[in-house]
């Protein structure tokens, strides 16, 4: 009868040995005494049966009696007693008590080696035990010495070809995996394969339970589809031998579906799991450790599915059984309780995830020790977690930590250890130190392609990587080439629809969008959409993830409607699968309300965005990263509605935040640094502005390099506030510096360098030197047509610059052709009431009034004015600039009244919105001076000329073209008042200023001269320099923050 309870262990009918054993058990007593050897072996038996079934602890207890019984009956040496001390040991591992093995092992070892000789084979098996619990401690270097070890004396006693010998050939090729070095295990493990088909027959259950670690061992390679054929083929075998539920066929399949879901097949891992679970809860019962564990299994097959609530509920369930069967402490346990935190992490709950996270290390730490591998682990998730967090400190601290740890207890080129140096490198990417990240990425690189060879999925996962920080520092050529590499590589080794085929075809999406090369990244995202697709279904996150990037690759192409379109459609699906406050639903807001802006519709924007920051400070806190990314977004909103103040409140709050938060020289505080530059620049505080922006260049050039995207991003910004503060030289010293460097860095035709071109040519006008304007605004709007489209934004926006140049250079019939031109592309891309076509309309109406066709722009001001009242408000700066041109235009019409009605209001508005002081508010109290001379009331123009001379001293210094401007303009209005002298005085003043300024050649200093000599000119200058000074500025276009 104990033969037949043994026989069904071996059929996995362990319910059957546990009744039988019972049986047998219970007669032995009754026949022959309750401490009689034989009845003492049936103990052992059940107990062996208990373990089967999972229930450790009964084990435990039994066993024990039979050890202690023994002790009494034969002595604490005998060989029994030995015997039944190792089964001990091995309950203890299975109830996670390592330590508790391990004294029992060595003790046994002891015992052996002095009784029965150091390589009798009982003292070798129990060795072999004391090597797997070795393992198990993850102390692995002394597992491989033991293990060595043993195999040796079993050649050396047995034979090369013993079973036994094979077995512990077998347990080394493990450890082999556990130390990383994988194609050491290979080759043991095809080794004892190879032996156990000659000796016990290719169906031998030894032979095919080798065959399964061979499978693992392939997938540690990365040779999923090895690891595949040879599951399958030990699962069909296992099948026709023990039958379709023996617990080791279904352990078969469970590994089987893990493998599925190394090859990216996850709804094939999803089905086998389901029926694993199902077979063993019949089989094995609810309870059991095998049946938990491909619950915990199936349950992260659904976080691959992206279902993450299912993966919680499991998850949830999974650990309160484990804590009901085995304890909280087990090591089980605690595995699934770290999973559980990922999957909290899935779900944007990282708090949860971190109090979880913590929970498991100080249990791991206390039953496994600070350094065990598992141990070790769990910090590596609370790490990410951290980041996740938006914790880069206290990440970069525990990544170096458990850095420094792997290299002593596994050493330096263990995949673990590269695998957490990867990780530091990615939190150096966070931490803005991009350098860092390089260095260390390619130190992981080397070292992977040496252990695991230049195609094992590691090996590409660094790959890309390293291309990701290739884009960072701003070299996106080297990006490019990396990401096409390992995307070629996947293809070959993976398949064209593998997960991590398509997540790098994503990423070279990006490197080319980095590159301006949105039609190829268009093509690729419209690609991968459609794979993602087929592969994981339309709702995935990484789907969603995706069509995110197209939407934005539609931003990048002017085509904001289909942007609209898509972000609607990915925030709805976000919201219904991950909720309302998930971090991706919020992105993706975030994502819509900068489309709101590319729209024109700002006061959507800025609702969208007031939400997301509010959510943002409920969820990830007030100093998280992405809400002050959001506070950032929003103060550029304010600045799109003309609210300048409070994007100046909220950029300097969010300063003060990251330089906190990441440091003063992070990125990401320089950024906006650079936005709040940019602030005080729409303030009219253009020494404020210069200040900022030669500090944030300085510090981009420290951390970055001279050459990178960002540094002359900034020079660019810098030679614009040189523009705004009348420096014109300066400023075209640095664009030809910066269009220089991006022609050698990004080619001729990247966006940057067309974006930098078209400020040049801005520059050549404020110069006087339209020609050259002229030739550059050609060749820029040229580029932009065959590369971007005739109807891009971009494009657009250098046509009307153009039209502008034709303007300076009085060839209007053209200007009025191409503005009117781009009025319609505008109307045809954004609509009637975009910000940019009011603006192209402002310039058309501009250009009538060089045409001398006053009604027309009277009109076309009117209805500009109408619209930007409707959209933006009567305050916006905006709609002000709109009511000083049909003041001007009123002027031209003779309606001098009706102008001088319209400045007052707007000098009024302005001074509320901006101050007294704006360069705005200065140069309608000049337009208001004018309208006064024309009205005759020379008296106040001069009183009204004075005040915005002494103020343009004061805010824009002496010698600034508007400083000099308004000195004309007085000169002007001493000689209608007949006091030729001081209009002599000052227009001397004005010529030697304006030469120094702007040199003996430039358009306006000739005319001076003329002025001096006959004072009715000068009213033409006045024309002349209020058309220069009141007309928009499209050249300088200034990037917007945008993660």
């Amino acid at each position: 009868m104990g033969n037949l309870a043994n026989t069904y262990s071996d059929l996995g009918e362990h319910q059957k040995a546990e009744e039988l054993n019972v049986t047998v058990l219970e007669k032995r007593k009754q026949v022959l005494g309750d401490n009689h050897p034989d009845t003492l072996y049936t103990m052992g038996n059940l107990a062996r049966t208990y373990s089967d079934l999972g229930e450790h602890r009964k084990a435990e207890e039994l066993n024990v009696t039979v050890m202690e019984k023994r002790k009494q009956v034969l002595g604490d040496n005998h060989p029994h007693i030995l015997h039944t001390m190792g089964n001990l040991a091995r309950t203890y591992s299975d109830l996670g008590e390592h330590r508790k093995a391990e004294g029992l092992n060595v003790t046994v070892v002891e015992k052996q080696k002095q009784l029965l000789s150091d390589s009798h084979p009982h003292t070798l098996l129990t060795m072999g035990n004391l090597a797997n619990t070795y393992s198990d401690l993850g102390e692995h270097q002394k597992a491989e010495e033991l293990n060595v070890t043993v195999m040796e004396k079993r050649k050396q006693v047995l034979g090369d070809n013993h079973p036994h010998t094979l077995l512990t050939m077998g347990n080394l090729a493990r450890t082999y995996s556990d130390l990383g070095e994988h194609r050491k295990a290979e080759e043991l493990n095809v080794t004892v394969v190879e032996k156990q088909k000659q000796l016990l027959s290719d169906n031998h259950p030894h032979t095919l339970h080798t065959m399964g670690n061979l499978a693992r061992t392939y997938s540690d390679l990365g040779e999923h589809q090895k690891a595949e054929e040879l599951n399958v083929t030990v699962m069909e075998k296992q099948k026709q031998l023990l039958s379709d539920n023996h617990p080791h066929t279904l352990l078969t399949m469970g590994n089987l579906a893990r493998t599925y879901s190394d090859l990216g097949e996850h709804r094939k891992a999803e089905e086998l799991n389901v029926t694993v679970v199902e077979k063993q809860k019949q089989v094995l019962g609810d309870n059991h450790p095998d049946t938990l564990l491909t619950m915990g299994n199936l349950a992260r097959t659904y976080s691959d599915l992206g279902e993450y609530r299912k993966a919680e509920e499991l998850n949830v369930t999974v650990v309160e059984k484990w804590k009901q069967v085995l304890g909280d402490n087990h090591p089980h346990t605690l595995l699934t309780m770290g999973n559980l935190a990922r999957t909290y992490s899935d779900l944007g709950e990282h708090r949860k995830a971190e109090e979880l996270n913590v929970t498991v290390i100080e249990k791991r730490k206390q039953v496994l020790g600070d350094n065990h591998p598992d141990t070790l682990q769990t910090m590596g998730n609370l790490a990410r977690t951290y980041s996740d967090l938006g914790e880069h400190q206290k990440a970069e601290e525990l990544n170096v930590t458990v850095m420094e740890k792997r290299k002593q207890v596994l050493g330096d080129n263990h995949p673990h250890t590269l695998h957490t140096m990867g990780n530091l490198a990615s939190t150096y990417l966070d931490l803005g130190e991009h350098r860092k990240a390089e260095e260390l990425n390619v130190t992981v690189l080397e070292k992977q392609k040496q252990l695991l060879g230049d195609n094992h999925p590691d090996t590409l996962l660094t790959m890309g990587n390293l291309a990701r920080t290739y884009s960072d520092l701003g070299e996106h050529q080297k990006a490019e080439e990396l990401n096409v590499t390992v995307m070629e590589k996947q293809k070959q080794l993976l398949s064209d629809n593998h997960p991590h085929t398509l997540l790098t075809m994503g990423n070279l999406a990006r490197t080319y969008s980095d590159l301006g090369e949105h039609q190829k990244a268009e093509e690729l995202n419209v690609t991968v959409v459609e794979k993602w697709k087929q592969v994981l279904g339309d709702n995935h996150p990484h789907i969603l993830l995706t069509m995110g990037n197209l939407a934005r690759t539609y931003s990048d192409l002017g085509e904001h409607q289909k942007a609209e379109e898509l972000n609607v459609i990915v925030l709805e699906k976000r919201k219904q699968l991950l909720g309302d406050n998930h971090p991706d639903t919020l992105h993706t807001m975030g994502n819509l309300a900068r489309t709101y802006s590319d729209l024109g519709e700002h006061r959507k924007a800025e609702e969208l965005n007031v939400t997301v920051l509010e959510k943002r400070k409920q969820v990830l806190g007030d100093n998280h990263p992405d809400t002050l990314h959001t506070m950032g977004n929003l103060a550029r909103t304010y600045s799109d509605l003309g609210e300048h103040r409070k994007a100046e409140e909220l950029n300097v709050t969010v300063i003060e935040k990251r330089k906190q938060v990441l440091g003063d020289n992070h990125p990401d505080t320089l950024q906006t640094m650079g936005n709040l530059a940019r602030t005080y620049s729409d303030l009219g505080e253009h020494q404020k502005a210069e200040e900022l922006n030669v500090t944030v260049m300085e510090k981009r050039k420290q951390v970055l390099g001279d050459n990178h995207p960002h540094t002359l991003h900034t020079m660019g910004n810098l030679a614009s506030t040189y523009s705004d503060l009348g420096e014109h030289r300066k400023a075209e010293e640095l664009n030809v510096t910066v269009l220089e460097k991006q022609k050698q860095l990004l080619g001729d035709n990247h966006p940057d360098t067309l974006l930098t071109m078209g400020n040049l040519a801005r520059t050549y006008s404020d110069l006087g030197e339209h020609q050259k304007a002229e030739e550059l605004n050609v060749t820029v709007m040229e580029k932009q047509k065959q590369l971007l489209s005739d109807n891009h934004p971009h494009t657009l926006l250098t046509m009307g610059n153009l039209a502008r140049t034709y303007s300076d250079l009085g060839e209007h019939q053209k200007a009025e052709e191409l503005n009117v031109t781009v009025v319609e592309k505008w109307k045809q891309v954004l609509g009637d009431n975009h910000p940019h076509i009011l603006l192209t309309m402002g310039n058309l109406a501009r250009t009538y009034s060089d045409l001398g066709e006053h009604q027309k722009a009277e009109e076309l001001n009117v209805i500009v004015l109408e619209k930007r009242k409707q959209l933006l408000g009567d305050n916006h700066p905006d709609t002000l600039h709109t009511m000083g041109n049909l003041a001007r235009t009123y002027s031209d019409l003779g309606e001098h009244r009706k102008a001088e009605e319209l400045n007052v209001t707007v000098l009024e508005k302005r001074k509320q919105v901006l101050g007294d002081n704006h360069p705005d508010t200065l140069h309608t109290m000049g337009n208001l001076a004018r309208t006064y001379s024309d009205l005759g009331e020379h008296r106040k123009a001069e009183e009204l000329n004075v005040t915005v001379l002494e103020k343009r001293k004061q805010v824009l210094g002496d010698n600034h073209p508007h400083t000099l401007h308004t000195m004309g303009n007085l000169a002007s209005t001493y000689s209608d008042l007949g006091e030729h002298r001081k209009a002599e005085e000052l227009n001397v003043t004005f010529l030697e200023k304006q030469k120094q300024v702007l040199a003996d050649s430039h358009l306006d200093t000739p005319q001076t001269m003329g002025y001096l000599a006959d004072d009715e000119p000068v009213k033409k200058l006045k024309q002349v320099k209020r058309k220069v000074t009141e007309s928009p500025v499209q050249g300088h276009v200034i990037k917007k923050a945008r993660r």
